[in-house]
């Protein structure tokens, strides 16, 4: 009778001991490991732009981007095809700065968040009026936004000079065969980012235990970068997905650079040929915006768990570093004028 009653409880209590042991497997993270690989040398496949009689190309690769990624005009892209410049914000300082130097100085009509001004949408695309400037009365913040905007036509309506969004899937969506996207991104240290974003939030006066705490947040998402560009928000990321996230900037966007905003602006410039002419008062204040002093030491504790949390994000944003020394060269940006 004693065994029988015994029984249940030793079936309950394998139970939580193996639930236990599995649950300790899933949460250890060994951040020497991940640390050791981001120093690694990248083993990746892809190569520099080529260049063949005067002209640069990128090389073909056995594998191919999914078609959906076909929205998005090529870099090296000759064809007549209309494009809109596409601007994916994920950099919550960098893109902010470029999208205000864009809208104050340049005097181009965005497609964006409204800068938080719009309250009542209305079904008939307009030209508004903001703080920002010229906007068009929608909002590409959101994924119903976006949704909203493509009913509306907001591509085919011909009235946005750039469409700026920070979701990067969903914003694609709204280009076509007809009328595509031209990719352009402002990337920053993806440790700084994070940084750099929680310390502009609401609260001001911050401590290292916040941040700290922060960066426990389970909220916070590793590897946003990589994650969002291969629809992948959820689950394990491997070293295909990093490929393919550098096949998309390497053939698709054109690059800038936080730490180089003055020059990536002035490549954005001449490449989509925005003749507004950007005057140095305008570009001197809007340009040194935003920056902070880092608190935490490269090589720190914090900061080496922000790397490991990131190392897919880190080895994208080198790959990005490479890329913008690669497209000054390609792209002639000191000489090159595509409408003249």
């Amino acid at each position: 009778m004693l065994e029988h009653d015994l029984l249940p409880w030793l079936a309950v209590s394998l139970v939580v001991f193996v639930i236990y042991k599995y649950s300790e497997r899933v949460d250890t993270y060994n951040y020497s490991q991940a640390q050791q690989k981001i120093i690694k040398p990248s083993r990746t496949t892809l190569t520099e732009y080529k260049s063949e009689n005067g002209r640069f190309h990128i090389p073909q690769r056995e594998t191919k981007l999914p078609p959906f990624f076909d929205k998005l005009s090529d870099l090296f892209d000759e064809s007549n095809t209309k494009y809109i410049p596409f601007c994916w914000q994920f950099d919550q300082i960098g893109a902010e700065v470029v999208k205000s130097t864009m809208a104050k100085c340049l005097k181009l009509i965005l497609a964006c968040d409204g800068n938080g001004e719009l309250h009542d949408l209305e079904d008939e695309i307009r030209i508004v009026r903001t703080s920002l400037g010229q906007v068009l009365n929608v909002d590409l913040s959101t994924v119903d936004g976006i949704r909203r905007s493509k009913k509306m036509g907001i591509v085919e309506s011909g009235l946005p000079d750039v469409i700026v969004s920070n979701h990067f899937i969903e914003a694609i969506s709204l280009f076509g065969q007809n009328i595509r996207g031209k990719l352009f991104i402002i990337f920053d240290d993806p440790v700084d980012r994070i940084i750099s974003t929680f310390y502009n939030g609401p609260d001001q006066n911050l401590s290292i235990e916040d941040i700290r705490e922060f960066m426990d947040d389970e909220r916070v998402q590793s590897n946003f970068i990589v994650r969002s560009m291969v629809d992948k928000k959820k689950g394990y990321l491997d070293e295909q997905d990093l490929e393919a996230a550098k096949d998309i900037l390497r053939r698709k966007c054109i690059i800038g650079l936080t730490n180089k905003r003055d020059e990536s602006m002035e490549r954005f410039q001449a490449y989509f040929g925005w003749k507004h002419v950007l005057e140095d008062q305008c570009k001197d204040k809007l340009l040194t915006l935003g920056t902070i002093d880092p608190i935490f030491e490269v090589g720190s504790s914090a900061y080496n768990i922000l790397m490991a949390k990131n190392m897919y994000d880190l080895e994208l944003y080198r790959y990005a570093v490479f890329l913008f020394k690669q497209q000054g060269i390609a792209l002639n940006f000191k000489k090159r004028d595509r409408h003249e």
